[in-house]
């Protein structure tokens, strides 16, 4: 079998995974933005406009933000060196392994 180094981790668990992983949490844990503008703008030139004048102080107004969390390279061996034993059931409640399979 072959495990792959990836797992699911959703953004709301943010502060649990913090917690978890302590000072681990930096060098395990990567955090990835994105700005998506939103469609409203596209198809009204009114709003097109206010942004390109007031893009810093409007920022919600027309951007939708989003935050991804992902693993370190070696996370599912490195991560049995920074949690105890008895927190690895939590931490997999957080970050699920993808399934193994057989290549």
């Amino acid at each position: 079998m072959v495990y792959a180094n990836k797992f699911t981790i959703h953004p709301e668990d943010d502060g649990q995974l913090m917690e978890l992983l302590g000072d681990n949490y930096e060098y395990l844990i990567t955090k990835r933005f994105s700005v998506k503008l939103k469609s409203a703008v596209f198809e009204d030139e009114a709003l097109q406009a206010e942004l390109m004048e007031l893009v810093g102080d409007r920022f919600a107004d027309f951007f939708d933000t989003e935050v991804k969390l992902n693993t370190c390279d070696n996370f599912s061996q490195i991560i049995y060196q920074a949690v105890e034993p008895e927190q690895l059931d939590n931490l997999r409640v957080f970050a699920r392994q993808y399934k193994p399979s057989i290549r």
